[in-house]
């Protein structure tokens, strides 16, 4: 069963910041970045119950491995 995934706008702006500051610093982790968040929505719709509960809320949130960030 798939799940409908929401991303919160505050998330969105996050990650265009992320990718403008990588396309600088190191464009090569954008592409690893784009292919790791594919990867997590896959997941999250699949498997919602995986990922850590933020607290007080029914968010989940994901460690992006390849930046390093939540």
């Amino acid at each position: 069963m798939k799940y409908q995934l929401i991303t919160l706008p505050e998330a969105t702006d996050d990650l265009k910041s992320l990718v403008a500051m990588l396309k600088i610093e190191s464009p090569i982790t954008v592409d690893k970045l784009k292919q790791e968040l594919f990867h997590v929505k896959e997941q999250l719709a699949t498997f919602p119950f995986a990922y850590q509960v933020v607290e007080h809320s029914q968010l989940r949130r994901a460690f992006l491995h390849s930046c390093g960030y939540t």
